[in-house]
């Protein structure tokens, strides 16, 4: 018997060091995977709402990630997590990248304050784990029928960017995508010591502008406020027909999330 509790003892301790955490900031972008993949909500947590998944075991999905600076210093405090995948939507500031693309960051600069203040020199510069990046999702690319790219991310205090400025931003920084939260992942995994992984879908390919304060808002309009959803279709025809693009490109950039970490997710079972 005594063996018999050492070895289980000896597996619990193996599946905490394979862990991998999946992050996400909101529901949507996991929403497709949590779905394919059979995963169910277990708890919910000062920095996120806990998924998991019986099929993947150590696989875990956090969304709604709310306390970044928490959640890493918790994994870290634990040692219950052998890396952090962050996932998310980004916007293309490069010709060339469509609605669904994935782009696996490598270099993450950041800008802050107001755009009147933005340069190339005010820019803070994080490089994510390559190491990680190598051994978990170069064998991957051959397997996926629209595998993602590596690429430059630049994250912005803002998400909402006209045509003109991402036109600037591809010009002065030499990233692919702009996001909101990238930088200050990478900065708060290295600070808990944990290798970091950062992969955005594309949402907003570049001749399209950002619409995302508009999307937002008519995702939470339900029910008792569905007076509000009819005020605004009166007022605001165009930003609806907008909005609901916006929503259906989420969609096809969740889809490709979904497509690639159920084939990650299945590569760390045969590895078992």
């Amino acid at each position: 018997h005594r063996d018999l509790h050492l070895s289980i003892r000896r597996q619990r301790q193996m599946c905490i060091r394979d862990r991998i955490t999946i992050i996400s900031s909101g529901l949507t972008e996991a929403s497709h995977f949590i779905k394919s993949a059979g995963f169910t909500k277990i708890d919910e947590l000062n920095y996120g709402t806990i998924h998991h998944s019986y099929k993947f075991p150590n696989i875990r999905i956090i969304t709604d990630a709310k306390n970044i600076k928490l959640l890493t210093a918790d994994m870290a405090n634990k040692g219950n997590s052998s890396l952090i995948v962050s996932i998310g939507f980004a916007t293309s500031v490069k010709a060339g990248l469509n609605t669904g693309n994935l782009v696996i960051c490598n270099n993450i600069f950041s800008l802050t304050g107001p755009p009147a203040y933005w340069s190339r020199d005010s820019a803070s510069e994080l490089t994510t784990d390559a190491l990680a990046r190598e051994e978990n999702f170069q064998h991957l690319l051959h397997e996926l029928r629209r595998g993602p790219i590596i690429g430059n991310c630049l994250t912005l205090p803002q998400h909402t960017v006209n045509t003109n400025m991402k036109n600037w931003i591809g010009y002065r920084f030499p990233v692919s995508i702009i996001d909101t939260d990238a930088h200050h992942i990478v900065e708060q995994c290295k600070i808990s010591e944990i290798p970091c992984m950062i992969i955005r879908s594309i949402v907003d390919p570049l001749p399209q502008a950002t619409n995302e304060s508009i999307s937002f808002e008519v995702g939470r309009i339900t029910g008792k406020n569905s007076l509000r959803l009819f005020d605004i279709l009166l007022c605001y025809p165009a930003a609806i027909v907008k909005a609901l693009k916006t929503a259906t490109r989420q969609k096809e950039a969740s889809s490709s999330l979904s497509a690639f970490l159920l084939t990650y997710a299945n590569s760390k079972l045969k590895d078992k």
